[in-house]
């Protein structure tokens, strides 16, 4: 679990916080799911774009948001 699931919150109700998400690991790993299959079907090929390059780094950005997404939803107990 990243800790930015803690920024802003006071030391006192982290763990509270923490067990809520835990709790709702279920309802995030389909969440995760849902953002893997938008990164999949983002995937194109479109060089017969004029545009293409302005394409390409348009989706190679949301590409890395949904990432970014994902890398912070994948919630894994710590030991």
């Amino acid at each position: 679990m990243q800790i930015r699931w803690f920024n802003n919150l006071p030391k006192q109700d982290q763990d509270k916080f923490k067990q809520e998400v835990l709790n709702s690991k279920k309802v995030l790993d389909k969440l995760l799911e849902i953002v893997y299959n938008m990164r999949v079907e983002s995937r194109t090929n479109d060089y017969d774009s004029p545009s293409w390059a302005f394409k390409q780094a348009d989706m190679n950005g949301y590409n890395r948001a949904l990432e970014e997404i994902a890398t912070l939803i994948k919630i894994e107990e710590v030991t």
